[in-house]
């Protein structure tokens, strides 16, 4: 189902530009309507998926401008289906888009699980129309040719003056860290993956490597509910992005 809205507003040349629509996503077709005709007042066009699978077929033969994500439905819901469209944008050199969580569990772990899974915000359900145009305004669409997207933060902030004694304690330091972090997850001890998370952020920071130490802290937020049933794809992630800091972090200490 597609509902095609003209979007007010803006110059001649601007309405007559071709509009990217925003996907939704939702297994019901009453919230999908709903979320649809909130967008249609505001001025843009939809275009809908009722699962995970069909939302990650549209963004493979689509083009979006943003994509409303329900994060609970059946079969793959809405984190996994972030995930599928991150890899698959990655492997093909497909511009980022930004993906926002549509979601009635407005609380910390929630949020930190859709971070986590690669989404970029996240609106409570039910939305009001200025939490619409707040989102449209964070992530307006993009114009020329592919990019990483706006919002897409180096894993490493140049720039930032990092001493060889720094990297090398870094680099010995947390491997161990993670290791000591992912025995606790996998323990179930959430007090200790709340520490030990608390304590990596705060190297990751040391570093200027914010997307892993925001990682980190949406590990520690999720650990302070004493759910863990997440716990382990952000202990993932932050093992991944580790890998990446780490070959960065080298590359520095090869140049200077």
């Amino acid at each position: 189902m597609e509902l095609e809205l003209e979007e007010k507003g803006g110059t001649p040349a601007d309405r007559k530009r071709p509009k990217k629509p925003v996907l939704v996503v939702d297994d019901d077709p009453i919230n999908q309507v709903a979320v649809a005709e909130e967008l249609e007042l505001g001025g843009y066009d939809a275009d809908l998926a009722a699962s995970g699978r069909e939302a990650l077929g549209k963004v493979q033969t689509g083009n979006y401008r943003l994509i409303l994500m329900d994060c609970q439905m059946p079969g793959m819901d809405g984190f996994m289906t972030t995930q599928e469209i991150r890899k698959w944008e990655r492997t093909h050199c497909a511009p980022r888009t930004a993906i926002v969580a549509l979601t009635s569990h407005n609380d910390e772990g929630e949020k930190a699980r859709a971070l986590s899974s690669g989404m970029d915000d996240f609106i409570a359900k039910p939305f009001t129309s200025n939490d619409l145009k707040r989102i449209m305004a964070a992530f307006p669409p993009t114009e020329g040719p592919p990019s990483s997207g706006p919002t897409q933060e180096p894993d490493l902030t140049p720039g930032v003056r990092r001493s060889m004694r720094l990297i090398e304690l870094f680099m010995q330091h947390v491997p161990e860290q993670l290791r000591e972090l992912r025995e606790a997850q996998m323990r179930g001890a959430a007090v200790e993956v709340r520490t030990h998370a608390h304590k990596l952020k705060g190297s990751c920071l040391a570093l200027a490597a914010r997307p892993m130490a925001r990682a980190a802290e949406a590990l520690q937020n999720v650990a302070e509910t004493g759910n863990l049933s997440r716990a382990h794809v952000l202990v993932s992630e932050l093992e991944r992005r580790f890998g990446v800091v780490k070959q960065l972090l080298e590359e520095e200490l090869t140049s200077s």
